[in-house]
């Protein structure tokens, strides 16, 4: 099967048409201006993010635009061109990393993603554990690690158990987003692929999971970080401080996320060094 170029998700695109840059500040109603903020966030997070714009702009008389993408690339354009108020990646190494350009202000935690593998529905090439993979004449999609965190799990949770090699010849795919993952593995285009579980959410009759033994997988917590350089800066911290409340995190576990219950935000100290764009 030849190799698959980055597509879009059921019409989810990776990156909206909203602004990414941290410059929509406001937007004015019946005379009146509202604060808005522009959140960078994983595209594999769209749909419980989404939902917490709507729980929070119920709340607070704030505008939430978004930009989605792979977190790298989101993590680029932040260190590059000072995109954005707040991000939100898959994983929290991205944040570190933002964290050690001195970039966030107001960090917090939201939930846990773990990968799995997942398989066509009814799991027809019999994939059972990570192995399974390497079995001859099968097509594996995987995230980028250039682009996207669950790229980088994939490939380390198999370098782990010496496997990447032997799996590398049945990657058809490396794709950019994770939603993008989902479309080959439900229009069977590949026979698996290691994804976020909270990303098969509702797909129960279209693709089945097979769990990855704790001691052999890599589980992340998704952060949540506003960023210093925001004009906006109020504005993107009230967002951080009800995205990792309990309020917050309750919408993640509608969407099928293990709820993190650690400590709520906590305030980053001030850089002390200068980081420049690399």
């Amino acid at each position: 099967m030849p190799k698959h170029s980055s597509t879009d998700r059921r019409g989810f695109l990776a990156v909206t048409g909203t602004a990414a840059m941290a410059g929509c500040l406001t937007r004015t109603t019946g005379g009146s201006t509202t604060p808005s903020i522009v959140v960078l966030s994983g595209a594999g997070l769209r749909e419980p993010i989404e939902a917490i714009k709507a729980e929070f702009e119920s709340r607070h008389d704030i505008a939430i635009n978004f930009n989605f993408g792979g977190a790298d690339t989101l993590l680029t354009q932040i260190d590059l061109n000072n995109a954005g108020d707040v991000y939100v990646p898959g994983a929290r190494m991205y944040l570190e990393e933002a964290a050690s350009m001195g970039n966030i202000a107001r960090r917090g935690r939201i939930a846990y993603h773990t990968p799995v593998i997942g398989v066509q529905n009814g799991n027809p090439s019999g994939i059972d554990t990570l192995a399974d993979l390497t079995k001859p004449r099968l097509d594996i999609a995987l995230g980028d690690p250039g682009a996207c965190a669950i790229g980088v799990l994939a490939d380390r949770i198999l370098e782990r158990k010496q496997l990447l090699e032997a799996v590398e010849p049945n990657v058809t795919s490396r794709t950019g987003t994770v939603n993008e993952l989902v479309v080959y593995l439900t229009q069977e285009q590949v026979d698996a692929t290691i994804i976020w579980q909270s990303d098969l959410h509702g797909l129960d009759d279209e693709i089945d999971i097979v769990e990855i033994p704790p001691a052999d997988n890599i589980v992340k917590t998704i952060p949540v970080g506003s960023l210093r350089y925001s004009e906006q800066l109020e504005a993107a911290n009230r967002f951080v401080e009800f995205a990792s409340s309990p309020a917050g995190r309750a919408v993640f576990g509608e969407f099928g996320f293990e709820i993190y219950e650690g400590k709520g935000t906590a305030k980053q100290p001030s850089p002390t060094t200068t980081h420049t764009s690399i």
